[in-house]
């Protein structure tokens, strides 16, 4: 099934974000564009949609959302798949809006902003808005204050010293 398609490349994290939402990561190192086809990332991304609204609760109540943390620590121009983000972002706006309450990407370089600015001119504004960019030495915690909550994030995206 199209369900464990990306499943080593995304999962959720332990804890709510300082606006009381489910966090999902996605580590960026691990994908490989063309490795799966896009109407199977569609699948796995609609499929753990449903899952996260009957597991998480996600759509209940006002501020019935999650947020994404894009992992992009190790990931480089090998990883980038601006194609996807095209074929899944609006899709996922599109059929489930509002349930996509904030993606944060840390960190960010040259690399990430070249393809960005290629996705976003795909991408409505109001997806555009979602989205928090992270840079420079101190990313971790900066990305650790802009989560917010009792996030537990990976290990390697945490400030030294943060024993969660």
């Amino acid at each position: 099934g199209g369900e464990a398609a990306g499943a080593g490349e995304a999962r959720w994290l332990r804890g709510r974000d300082r606006a009381g939402r489910p966090t999902a990561v996605f580590f960026a190192d691990r994908h490989r564009p063309g490795q799966i086809p896009t109407e199977t990332w569609r699948r796995f991304v609609v499929y753990n949609a449903e899952a996260a609204i009957r597991d998480l609760g996600v759509a209940d109540g006002p501020g019935g959302q999650f947020s994404l943390v894009v992992d992009r620590s190790s990931s480089g121009v090998r990883n980038q798949d601006p194609a996807l983000a095209i074929a899944v972002l609006p899709a996922l706006v599109q059929h489930y809006p509002g349930l996509l309450g904030e993606v944060i990407v840390a960190p960010v370089n040259g690399v990430f902003w070249a393809v960005w600015r290629v996705v976003s001119l795909f991408l409505a504004e109001e997806t555009t808005r979602r989205f928090t960019f992270i840079r420079g030495a101190r990313w971790r915690e900066a990305l650790l204050e802009a989560v917010g909550g009792d996030v537990e994030l990976p290990e390697h995206m945490r400030p030294a010293g943060d024993g969660v």
